[in-house]
C-alpha cells in the first residue's frame, strides 16, 4: 500500500491495514476495537469503498466490510457467521465434539434448544455443517473442519 492520494491520511490508512487483518467486522466492532468514533469511521470507510479499496457485505443488521477482491464470496459468508458468537461457539464445540446433538450443544452454551436451532440451521444452509440421524436425534459435524479452522486461524481467533 503506497502513501499517496487516498493513503495520505493515516487514519485510512490505519482503517484499511485494520480491515485487512480483521475482514468481515461491522462498524461498531471496528469503532470499538480501533478507538475510532464511528463518524470519523464512517467518512473514512466511506472514501475507501468510493475508490474501490473497501468492499462492504450486508449481513442483516449489520454492514460488514472487506478488502475488494482479497476474500472469495463464500468465505466472506463464512467470516460472517463465525464473527457471531453462538455460531463461532456451535462450530469450536464441535471440534471438541464432533457428533454432538441440539440438546447437547444447547446445554454446553446454555442457551434454549430452539436458539441453538436456528443458527444451526444457518450453519446447514451455507454448507458448514451437516446432520446425521440416529435413532431420535440428530448428531451434527463439521463438513470442511480444515477450511474452518484455516478461517478461524488466519482471520478470527479464540474469543
Amino acid at each position: 500500500m503506497e502513501k499517496g492520494g487516498i493513503f495520505d491520511n493515516d487514519i485510512r490508512t490505519n482503517v484499511y491495514a485494520f480491515i485487512l487483518k480483521n475482514p468481515g467486522l461491522h462498524m461498531s466492532a471496528l469503532s470499538r476495537k480501533m478507538s475510532i468514533p464511528k463518524s470519523t469511521l464512517n467518512y473514512h470507510l466511506n472514501c475507501l469503498i468510493k475508490d474501490g479499496y473497501i468492499a462492504q457485505m450486508p449481513d442483516g443488521i449489520y454492514i460488514r466490510y472487506y478488502i475488494r477482491n482479497t476474500i472469495g464470496e463464500r468465505d466472506k459468508k463464512l467470516i460472517s457467521i463465525i464473527r457471531q458468537n453462538i455460531p463461532y461457539r456451535i462450530l469450536l464445540l464441535l471440534f471438541l465434539d464432533p457428533d454432538a446433538t441440539q440438546i447437547q450443544l444447547s446445554k454446553y452454551l446454555d442457551r434454549h434448544p430452539t436458539t441453538i436451532s436456528f443458527h444451526i440451521d444457518k450453519l446447514i444452509e451455507l454448507g458448514i455443517i451437516e446432520g446425521i440421524v440416529c435413532g431420535n436425534h440428530i448428531h451434527y459435524h463439521l463438513k470442511n473442519p480444515e477450511q474452518v479452522s484455516d478461517l478461524v486461524c488466519k482471520y478470527i481467533g479464540l474469543f
